[in-house]
């Protein structure tokens, strides 16, 4: 390979080491937000810079949108488990009157 190559190279390498490194940054930021409006914050602002590193080749919105996926659904699943535990506390605590008549007309 001629200088071209080497220096191409060298300049692939660098950048597949950085966008690694940002990778790794915002997978540690998003495991840390509980709020989801500051993840589709974030989530635009990292889109708007891949978007701009693309246009010298550096594209690196399809490895971090993931990132961003499975920390949106994680949330998700937590959400639905806490609705999901506080329903069944309250339907334990609450005492359930029904007429004799209406108890009847069901036949139990």
């Amino acid at each position: 390979e001629g200088e071209g190559g080497t220096l191409g190279s060298l300049v692939a390498y660098w950048a597949h080491q950085h966008v690694q490194e940002i990778r790794e940054t915002i997978e540690r930021v998003v495991g840390g937000i509980h709020e989801t409006s500051y993840i589709g914050n974030l989530l635009d602002q990292t889109m708007y810079c891949g978007l701009s590193l693309s246009r010298v080749g550096v594209d690196l919105r399809g490895l971090v949108q993931p990132v961003f996926d499975k920390r949106i659904i994680a949330l998700f699943r937590k959400e639905m488990e806490d609705g999901h535990a506080a329903f069944k506390n309250a339907l334990a605590q609450t005492k359930w009157y029904f007429p004799k008549e209406e108890i009847k007309r069901l036949g139990i």
